[in-house]
């Protein structure tokens, strides 16, 4: 007996289900992962497996292991695994900042340090205001009016012993017809005639023991000369290390004062401590580098005398940067 079919009518053959069930207000809401009721609707919903062998990857802390995920749209893919890694990342411990600060001791390499979360941003952030603090204040107390008599009453001194010595060695030279005369490279000794510098036309008609008698005479006086800048050069060195020292005491309580307000914040963060001492060190050593305008000069700033060299030696400042800090791992 053949098996009678039963027609189905058209409702049974359409197949549907309640839109109420879902928790998604349109489709796309299933590609994109976002906030319903608190919980993350993610596009990988249903694909229990992918999602086991992502949280197995994000699970392993070794180095050298990585997630390879094969989706058809990879924007997508990208903002899927991202959304997973930073759920991931908010339940763990917040992890350590790293920092690179100026190593003084070995200019080539870097100095780390370590601090905990967060407080890498507070460094770099004091680290600014200290030298921003420091410009100001190193400008305003070395330009103060006390300072600046103080400093001119010692390239005065100076000016007084080498115009000492200057006459003295051009009462020398004018007994053999010789005057000093300032030159690129500094003080040379030139032969007069009639109380006016020889040329060179007036030296070759002399006769010839007259030349010999003048290149005898500057050869001397050259060689004294010689002596004489050597006293000259241990003078200067002599009042440029008391202008250092004079702008060291104007500011050495100005960087104290600041750099242990800052050691006092970090006091449980040794290597912070010690980092800051070093700066304190460094800056005392340099002053110039917070100073606007400041050029390496042969002879003291804002001396004028006859021994003044008119050449400017290549500046070996280096910038402040140097004390700033560069976070590297952030929090």
């Amino acid at each position: 007996m053949a098996e009678k079919i039963t027609e189905l009518s058209p409702r049974q053959l359409r197949r549907t289900c309640d839109p109420e069930m879902f928790e998604f207000t349109i489709a796309e809401d299933l590609l994109h992962p976002r906030q319903q009721g608190g919980e993350e609707i993610s596009a990988l919903l249903g694909q229990e497996r992918a999602l086991q062998a992502i949280a197995l990857g994000l699970s392993i802390e070794g180095y050298g292991f990585n997630i390879y995920a094969l989706m058809p749209n990879s924007a997508d893919r990208v903002s899927m695994i991202q959304s997973l890694i930073e759920k991931k990342a908010r339940e763990e411990p917040v992890p350590d900042d790293w920092c690179y600060v100026y190593n003084f001791e070995d200019k080539n390499k870097t100095a780390a340090i370590c601090l905990p979360g967060g407080m890498g941003q507070q460094l770099h952030a004091d680290m600014e205001w200290l030298v921003r603090e420091l410009k100001q204040q190193i400008q305003q107390a070395l330009s103060t009016e006390a300072c600046e008599k103080e400093k001119e009453k010692i390239i005065q001194q100076q000016l007084k012993e080498e115009e000492t010595i200057y006459t003295r060695m051009s009462e020398k030279a004018s007994e053999y017809n010789f005057i000093l005369q300032q030159t690129q490279t500094g003080v040379g000794v030139v032969p007069t005639i009639d109380g006016e510098v020889m040329t060179q036309e007036q030296y070759l008609k002399l006769p010839h023991e007259e030349k010999q008698y003048l290149d005898e005479k500057a050869s001397q006086l050259r060689e004294e000369l010689n002596g004489t800048m050597s006293n000259i050069e241990m003078i200067q060195r002599k009042i440029s290390k008391q202008l250092s020292d004079l702008e060291k005491k104007s500011v050495a309580s100005i960087v104290e004062d600041l750099t242990e307000r800052l050691k006092e914040n970090y006091a449980n963060f040794p290597p912070v401590v010690k980092f800051f001492s070093k700066v304190q060190q460094d800056i005392l050593t340099n002053i110039s580098d917070f100073k606007e305008g400041e050029v390496s000069h042969s002879t003291p700033r804002g001396y004028q005398g006859q021994f003044a060299s008119q050449t400017v030696e290549p500046s070996e400042q280096i910038s402040t940067d140097r004390y700033l800090v560069n976070l590297i791992v952030d929090r």
